[in-house]
């Protein structure tokens, strides 16, 4: 159950949120969408809110993307398994077309 929905960027939502607060947060699909700056600060958030598990999936090859009535959707990186290993992320699913990386954030 939901008790709390927040709309807006993630990357300026993120920083609001206090510490430790989630057991679990996904980002299934969305790493793509930022630059790999963006993203660094991305995953360093997830992990910040959570106390437990941040499961990442992003697809294993770039995929072009660009969609003009909405750049929010626009494809603007690619991560590789070691890109999510220096973010943290120990542990992979496997996976035929995206990368599943599961880091655990016990706070």
């Amino acid at each position: 159950m939901h008790t709390n929905l927040f709309i807006g960027d993630a990357l300026e939502v993120l920083p609001t949120l206090e510490a430790g607060i989630y057991d679990l947060v996904l980002a299934i699909d969305i790493l793509e969408h930022f630059d790999k700056e963006q993203g660094n600060l991305f995953l360093k958030e997830c992990q910040r809110v959570c106390n437990g598990t941040v499961l990442v999936s992003t697809p294993k090859d770039f995929i072009e993307q660009e969609v003009t009535a909405n750049p929010f959707e626009n494809h603007r990186s690619h991560w590789t398994e070691q890109d999510l290993r220096m973010c943290g992320f120990d542990s992979f699913l496997p996976n035929s077309l995206s990368l599943i990386a599961i880091a655990n954030c016990k706070q």
